[in-house]
């Protein structure tokens, strides 16, 4: 079996519990992480909740099998824009953890038609008043509805 590479862009509250959980599940996979913050990648660093950290979004995206969008809407907009001109992995899922979907599906539906991804909307019903990586909780998405998107 060939070892996966998953991408985790923002390492707050959702993208550090996703983290978690899929260390947790799949110690196996080598998990990547980007955040803009210093203190959020250090700490998700030092509990081996990520493999490898950046402040550079397109560092890692290459080398991905799956990517999560863990960060604001807009930002997440605009992420999918920069994955648009990147070399990435044939047929790489990306995701997102938005909590509103037109304009996001709209941004996949723009920048990454003809591409070889799989762009899959998601939102996760889950979340607390905490925030950062510090917050993160392996059990956040536990009983919780995940709620994909399929276009």
């Amino acid at each position: 079996m060939t070892k996966k590479t998953i991408y985790i862009a923002g390492l707050g509250l959702i993208g550090a519990s996703m983290a978690l959980g899929i260390r947790r599940d799949h110690p196996e996979y080598e998990i990547l992480g980007y955040n803009r913050g210093q203190a959020s990648r250090d700490f998700a660093l030092k509990e081996g909740m990520i493999d490898q950290a950046t402040d550079d979004f397109a560092s890692f995206a290459p080398l991905a099998d799956v990517i999560i969008l863990a960060v604001p809407i807009q930002q997440t907009i605009a992420f999918i824009e920069e994955l648009s001109h990147l070399k990435l992995k044939e047929q790489v899922i990306i995701s997102d953890a938005g909590s509103t979907k037109a304009a996001i599906v709209e941004a996949g539906d723009t920048y990454l038609a003809g591409k070889s991804v799989r762009f899959v909307g998601a939102h996760p019903m889950a979340g607390s008043h905490k925030t950062g990586a510090v917050a993160a909780d392996v059990n956040l998405f536990e009983n919780a509805y995940y709620i994909f998107y399929s276009f």
